[in-house]
């Protein structure tokens, strides 16, 4: 299946989310799930119209460092139109080998280390992290999602 560059308002972005790095204390999303790493404007996401959640489920496993606090939990959704909406920008990035379906999320600012984000810019990480739905798996150790059926 050939995927297209452009990024349709209707398809559904989504980001892999860690434990307890993603999340309060209350279990709620964190900003940080939507905020780049300093020096760069990119937050890595996954196409899921064009593949399934085991897929994901494997890639986010795969990227998980449990020595960091960064343990797979499951996933935060938008829409791309929610992410368009905040001001960002999505950009068609695959990663031929690994991840064919990833794509980075743009805010437009690159963050320096140990300063932070501009209100305006914090503002579109805030409201992403407000809309984003999450998804928890209930057997983050096993091979495939065991979370909710219909991610939408």
């Amino acid at each position: 299946m050939s995927i297209p560059k452009e990024i349709s308002v209707a398809e559904k972005i989504l980001r892999v989310v860690f434990h307890p790095m993603n999340f309060n204390s209350s279990m709620k999303l964190k900003s940080n799930s939507f905020k780049s790493k300093p020096g760069e404007d990119e937050v890595s996401v996954i196409r899921f119209d064009f593949c399934d959640a085991n897929f994901c489920k494997k890639y986010g496993k795969e990227i998980q460092n449990p020595y960091n606090r960064r343990n797979f939990c499951g996933f935060a959704l938008l829409n791309a139109k929610e992410v368009f909406e905040c001001d960002a920008e999505i950009e068609f990035t695959p990663r031929k080998t690994s991840n064919p379906y990833h794509a980075d999320i743009k805010i437009g600012f690159i963050a320096e280390q140990g300063k932070q984000l501009p209100a305006e810019f914090q503002f579109k990480v805030d409201e992403m992290t407000r809309k984003a739905r999450f998804y928890e798996d209930q057997n983050p150790d096993s091979t495939k999602w065991e979370g909710k059926e219909n991610i939408e």
